[in-house]
């Protein structure tokens, strides 16, 4: 797509998607990841692993985040996290009358 004398090229496909974007010899136009971490001058998802465009700094990074999304290490999660969603369920069940607001902070 060229539009105002910007190229860009447009994949519907997830396979495709994810080939670029795990490809580290793919260029990543920097400006996008850039607006995608700061939309409206407020910071959405900042600096980090969605929003690094550079595979140097990407890499060190994800290999310390790889042990924490291991299979093995969600599964034992699972069961404080249901604890926390009970909590969260009992607390908001005399709320939900569909007349009281409910700040979520």
């Amino acid at each position: 797509i060229h539009i105002f004398h910007h190229h860009r090229v447009v994949f519907l496909d997830p396979k495709d998607t994810k080939e670029v974007v795990m490809n580290p010899t793919m260029y990543k136009p920097g400006e996008i990841y850039e607006k995608a971490g700061y939309i409206w001058g407020e910071r959405f998802l900042g600096k980090g692993l969605v929003t690094e465009p550079y595979y140097e700094v990407w890499k060190p990074r994800r290999s310390l985040y790889d042990p924490s999304f291991n299979k093995f290490h969600l599964k034992t999660l699972i069961p404080a996290f249901n604890e926390c969603v009970d909590r969260m369920v009992k607390k908001l069940t005399p709320l939900a009358d569909g007349v009281t607001v409910v700040p979520m902070k």
